[in-house]
């Protein structure tokens, strides 16, 4: 199939070719990993991903059971996506293939299927979502990696539109299908940020750490029992961000201890309503039920644990 933007087809056929697939994907910027790049991946940060590119950790995730069933289901959401824009209007053709940018050879894209009209082609990514991710696309919402993702298939294959359909929690009824258009402007930020990703790569510089990467900073460092001298450029970094660090320490304490208040204060109006209930379980007023119930929580054992943290002190000069 011909696609407006002329990219170059590197792979027709990667449900058979899947070995391959990942090996051409390796050094470059994928429709996945720019949401990564970007920061907006819940499961992976800009840091991890740096990790990975540059050999310091391996990812040996090859799937879980909801990957594997969101597999299975793309066939299943595609044909409700057709009965749903109307089967005398269009038809869905999975995609299959891996595409390469005509010009940018590390932009590539692998779409899940094209939506074609008589007239004109669309894309669609097929997605499936459990329940207790419903709010992430009810009421026209839009994870954002999602967005990103269709966005850089659209740069990469030149299509100009193209639906994010979801079946949420396996019922064909939670079909949502959002429509985007291709944005110049998106693409421009999500260029030049994976132009950035690539040079740390290159350069073998991390990227800004996320919230989570502690565990993956010790993992990739190598550490020994030692005082660093801190060259000059890192020690102004250091010195910007050690106060900064003491500061939100502080307005994290304050709003604890303010949290902590309010708990105490909504623990001692919840007794006194226990009060009020006397012997009775339960009673009517202001417009609400009130009750007392017991709730059983399971016996739970953890397992002992370590972890590393970060701590200041003040140098004591001699």
């Amino acid at each position: 199939m011909k696609l407006p933007g002329n990219p170059i087809c590197l792979i027709d056929d990667v449900a058979n070719n899947r070995d391959e697939w990942l090996r051409l994907r390796q050094g470059k910027i994928s429709a996945t990993k720019i949401g990564v790049i970007l920061g907006v991946n819940r499961y992976k940060s800009p840091l991890q991903l740096w990790a990975e590119e540059t050999g310091k950790v391996t990812d040996y995730f090859t799937g879980n059971w909801s990957t594997k069933l969101g597999l299975l289901l793309e066939p299943f959401v595609a044909e409700l996506l057709q009965d749903t824009l109307g089967t005398n209007r269009c038809y869905i053709k999975l995609a299959n293939a891996l595409y390469q940018h005509k010009e940018l050879d590390w932009a590539i894209a692998s779409p899940d299927a094209f939506v074609v009209f008589p007239d004109d082609l669309k894309l669609a990514e097929l997605k499936t979502a459990n329940y207790r991710n419903w709010k992430d696309w009810d009421d026209g919402a839009i994870p954002e990696a999602y967005e990103l993702q269709l966005q850089w298939q659209m740069g990469v294959t030149g299509i100009q539109s193209g639906y994010l359909a979801c079946m949420v929690g396996g019922n064909p009824n939670e079909f949502y299908y959002p429509f985007l258009e291709f944005d110049n402007e998106i693409w421009n930020i999500m260029l030049d940020a994976a132009v950035d990703f690539r040079d740390c790569v290159q350069r073998d510089v991390p990227p800004e750490p996320g919230p989570g990467d502690a565990t993956l900073i010790e993992k990739i460092l190598s550490r020994y029992d030692s005082d660093r001298m801190l060259p000059e450029a890192e020690l102004i970094e250091a010195e910007t961000l050690i106060p900064m660090l003491l500061a939100l320490r502080n307005k994290k304490k304050e709003l604890q201890d303010a949290v902590d208040q309010e708990s105490d204060e909504i623990k001692t109006i919840e007794n006194k309503l226990r009060l009020i209930l006397g012997a009775s379980t339960a009673a009517s007023a202001a417009g609400y039920r009130f009750e007392v119930q017991t709730v059983n929580v399971a016996e739970r054992v953890s397992p002992a644990y370590a972890y590393t943290k970060l701590k200041l002190s003040k140098r004591k000069y001699n």
